[in-house]
Parts: C-alpha cells; structure tokens; sequence
C-alpha cells in the first residue's frame, strides 16, 4: 500500500479567502520581495504539470497559522502528469492542482527562503484535509 493510499482525511487548519484591500499585498505579505519569483513560479509550475492549464484568475488563500496559497478559480479538471520524481499522473481539481504547484515552489524555493520551508509546512498540512488529499500527496511525493 502506498503513503498515498493509506492517508485519511483529517481535520485540517482552516483556509479563509484574501479579499479586498488586503489581497493586493497579500504576495509581499508572505514573502517580502521573493513575491514576484514565487508567483512566476506557480505559474511555471502549473504550466510544467498541467498541458490543460492556459492561465487565468487566482485566488489568494490564508491558511490558519500562517499558510498562503494561490487557488485557480475554475470548476475545470485537469489532467496532471509530474515530469519528474514519481512521475505521477491522474485528474485533480484546480485548488487540488494550485496547492501541488505552491508545494513544489515552495519545495524549491525552501533552499534560499526559510519562508517558503514554513508555508510548504504550513500547506500540506492543511492538504491533509482536503477531499483530494491522498492525490495531492502522491503528487508529491
């Protein structure tokens, strides 16, 4: 049995949406001047993982504790094939695929960016919780 087959969804932190005048700083709020390479990177990422996805509106998501995450807002599913590691492939839902692509960023920015070790924590914690957990973990793994 896999990790990702043997996960049961938990209560997870809590996620509320930015809004407002409190979205337009949101990025900087969570990761200073690193912003604009981490949202590049999203936008990478989901593009690498993604053939489907072609861009589009983002919502921001503060998670209970500190966590942030970038959430595209479409119904859309998406056939998500990871190139590299575990070469995973299966259908996820937009936020199941935004919160893999923000774990791989912060994954990969987490060698220079002590922020983005606390936010990869952060938000696969509250994966855990989430309906597509065991997905996004076998994602990542």
């Amino acid at each position: 049995m896999s990790i990702a087959e043997s996960v049961e969804i938990q209560k997870a932190p809590a996620a509320k949406l930015v809004d407002g005048r409190r979205r337009s700083n949101a990025l900087y709020r969570h990761f200073g001047s690193a912003f604009i390479e981490v949202e590049s990177l999203v936008y990478r990422y989901l593009d690498t993982i993604a053939s489907a996805y072609s861009g589009g509106f983002f919502d921001f998501y503060e998670i209970e504790g500190g966590g942030f995450y970038l959430s595209l807002r479409t119904d859309e599913v998406f056939k998500v094939e990871v190139p590299f590691g575990n070469h995973f492939s299966a259908e996820l839902s937009a936020d199941a695929l935004s919160i893999v692509a923000c774990l791989f960023v912060y994954c990969h920015m987490g060698n220079t960016d002590q922020r983005c070790v606390n936010h990869y924590h952060k938000l696969r914690d509250f994966a855990l919780g989430h309906a597509e957990a065991a997905l996004i973990l076998a994602a990542i793994d």
